[in-house]
């Protein structure tokens, strides 16, 4: 959804996504969407699977995440701010009960590559 407002004699435009409970994206999300940005696909796909597995109780094989992510430069903070952004994209898409197809367009709106959205 996008809202826009006066401020001062400007107008401004700001987005609200379904995924934030109707609120503007965290700023800690738009930099972990940039740096999901930077690895394949498939390896986030591994990621979010490792991910998955520490929401449901289980421990991450944080060796596993680096290597997938190993070709991407990434600080082990980039990592672990990667594992957050999705675990937050996953939690917050469930509390607010996000479809997919939804989800998908917010993430594009994000800054999320198509490609990393479907």
């Amino acid at each position: 959804e996008v809202c826009a407002c006066l401020v001062g004699s400007e107008m401004c435009i700001r987005d609200r996504f379904k995924l934030c409970g109707g609120l503007d994206a965290p700023e800690f999300l738009l930099k972990e969407i940039d740096t999901l940005s930077k690895i394949s696909v498939v390896r986030i796909k591994l990621i979010v699977s490792q991910v998955v597995k520490g929401m449901l109780g289980n421990e991450i094989d944080f060796a596993k995440v680096e290597s997938l992510v190993s070709k991407s430069n990434l600080t082990e903070g980039d990592v672990k701010g990667t594992i957050a952004g999705l675990e937050f994209v996953l939690k917050s898409g469930c509390k607010y009960d996000v479809d997919d197809e939804t989800l998908s367009l917010e993430l594009n709106q994000l800054g999320l590559p198509r490609e990393h959205c479907e």
